[in-house]
């Protein structure tokens, strides 16, 4: 969810800054051998991460079509900062491997700080 708060349009476009909300789920899954053992066992490891973020962004949109009333192609450039909080779930059942071990290359921060840097190229009707 994102709001935005636009300026009046010039003939260089709209400028705003806004906000948003972003909750996002993954998944991640993997099995390690214990070929160490007299009998060899696999093991299903599986991590889920929620997370919740909040950014602040701001930007440039320009109608195409020259007015920001009707309908038409329009540009928007943006640019922000977020904060957000994740959860990591292990499976607890798995094997006698160190979760952090076996997921160290998922990152796993409890708070993180990331940019947005992106545009967006939409019809308005």
């Amino acid at each position: 969810m994102i709001q935005k708060f636009y300026h009046p349009n010039t003939g260089l476009g709209s400028l705003y800054f806004g906000h948003s909300l972003r909750y996002k789920r993954m998944n991640f899954s993997t099995t390690a051998n214990d070929t160490l053992s007299v009998s060899e066992k696999i093991f299903h490891y599986k991590l889920g991460q929620h997370s919740f973020e909040y950014a602040i962004v701001g930007g440039n949109r320009f109608f195409l079509s020259g007015h920001d009333d009707s309908r038409g192609w329009t540009l928007d450039f943006f640019v922000g900062l977020a904060i957000g909080k994740l959860t990591n779930r292990y499976n607890t059942s798995a094997g006698y491997f160190p979760h952090e071990k076996i997921f160290e290359d998922v990152p796993q921060k409890e708070v993180y700080f990331t940019g947005k840097l992106g545009f967006t190229f939409v019809y308005m009707f």
